[in-house]
């Protein structure tokens, strides 16, 4: 029996908020993805043809594959599959992993945070007016 306590924690009967919020994320995801995958591949085929666009098109079909998988997971998740719980725990590490060494690969590279915490004022100084064009109107 369900108290009054619990009824604005359920979308309907049986059925979690939670579930509700992770099958909207998991659409969001899946649209994104698909739409990300899509505009790719069409400005890789307008811009560059076949030739030497090979690894570009390859990406843009894993995220429009991802994209189908989380509306797949969605789909799951919200009719209460047993498969779906997992591999959304799964995809979710993925995604944290992921997410992780993109950032390490972009400090690694110099995306100019680590230069800017361990380099002084002056350092700073130095690399800005070495690097930076100067223009004169005069």
């Amino acid at each position: 029996m369900m108290n009054s306590l619990n009824a604005p924690y359920m979308t309907r009967p049986g059925r979690p908020v939670g579930v509700l919020i992770i099958t909207i994320l998991q659409i969001i995801i899946g649209i994104g993805d698909i739409i990300t995958g899509t505009v790719l591949l069409i400005l890789a085929l307008i811009v560059g043809g076949l030739g030497g666009m090979l690894a570009l098109l390859l990406i843009d079909l894993v995220a429009i594959g991802l994209g189908i998988f989380s509306l797949t997971l969605a789909y799951g998740v919200w009719t209460g599959k047993r498969w779906a719980w997992p591999l959304s725990v799964i995809g979710a590490i993925i995604g944290i992993i992921l997410g992780v060494l993109i950032i390490a690969v972009n400090l690694a590279e110099g995306s100019g945070i680590l230069e800017s915490l361990s380099s002084s004022p002056r350092e700073n100084l130095l690399f800005q007016s070495s690097c930076m064009p100067s223009y004169s109107f005069a």
